[in-house]
């Protein structure tokens, strides 16, 4: 059962005499199943959420976040501290802690080393023993979003989009953001991915790319936008298209209005 076992401790320094010397106790054997997220930044700093079982029994001095591959040692040099941590901490080990809900936390490591790497994730309740089988964990160079193509569509969405950066990370918490709607992005390479955009009302809207469900998005971003299911041509104009009211007043030209006689204007809406 879930139980923890509370025991008196007691020391001798003659074989005889016992000293209260507090409490120790004994707990089942902690389980991780999964984070939120299961990416990061390796500049440090994210809050991740553990979920998992008989997490709940250690306390905060002494509970530990670890991401660490399998059959590493501290002779990579990768993997060495230097931020001159505590003894029992290395530069991919973070203090966690219990808040007022009971959600095991820890921040994610700062180690700006790496660039992608896949490490297994595990905890401890007493700063010394740690889980097995722990679930896989990213962290990555900061997301980097440099274009993005096309550049304008129907605001009715379902455009096919191509988003070319760096740093990008499969998995489930990989998403376009257009302002604040997000969709799926589909992960093609390290440097390039694939998104359909959401419906949006007409206008600009900033684009950046996350590998962690917008916990933490790219610094660098793009401008697309949308524009009217009526419109005629899909340009990256700011004031309208070739066609209003179902009427041609212009023929679209390389992404841009050929106004007819009479018409004139970025989106051929003036007269004179």
């Amino acid at each position: 059962n879930d139980a923890v076992l509370v025991a008196d401790l007691k020391t001798s320094f003659t074989g005889f005499e016992l000293f209260d010397a507090g409490k120790f106790r004994y707990y089942n054997i902690p389980v991780v199943s999964s984070t939120t997220p299961s990416t990061c930044p390796n500049v440090g700093g994210t809050t991740i959420t553990v979920q998992g079982s008989n997490l709940q029994s250690g306390y905060n001095d002494t509970l530990l976040c670890r991401f660490w591959p399998k059959n590493a040692t501290n002779s990579d040099k990768i993997f060495l501290d230097p931020y001159n941590y505590p003894p029992d901490q290395s530069v991919m080990t973070t203090r966690a802690y219990m808040d007022s809900n009971f959600n095991f936390l820890c921040p994610c490591p700062r180690n700006t080393r790496l660039e992608i790497f896949a490490v297994e994730f595990t905890v401890s309740l007493n700063a010394q023993q740690f889980t097995s089988n722990g679930p896989k964990f990213v962290l990555h160079q900061p997301v980097e979003l440099y274009a993005t193509t096309p550049l304008s569509g129907n605001q009715e969405g379902s455009t096919f989009m191509f988003l070319l950066g760096n740093y990008f990370v499969a998995g489930p918490g990989l998403q376009a953001f257009f302002d604040n709607s997000y969709v799926a992005a589909t992960f093609v390479r390290q440097d390039l991915v694939t998104t359909a955009t959401p419906v949006k009302p007409i206008g600009y809207v900033t684009v950046r790319v996350s590998n962690n469900g917008g916990v933490d998005k790219s610094s660098s971003s793009t401008s697309y936008f949308f524009f009217s299911s009526g419109w005629g041509c899909p340009s990256d104009v700011e004031t309208g298209a070739c066609s209003w009211g179902g009427r041609q007043y212009g023929s679209c030209l390389k992404n841009s209005c050929n106004c007819t006689s009479g018409y004139w204007g970025r989106a051929c809406s003036l007269i004179p």
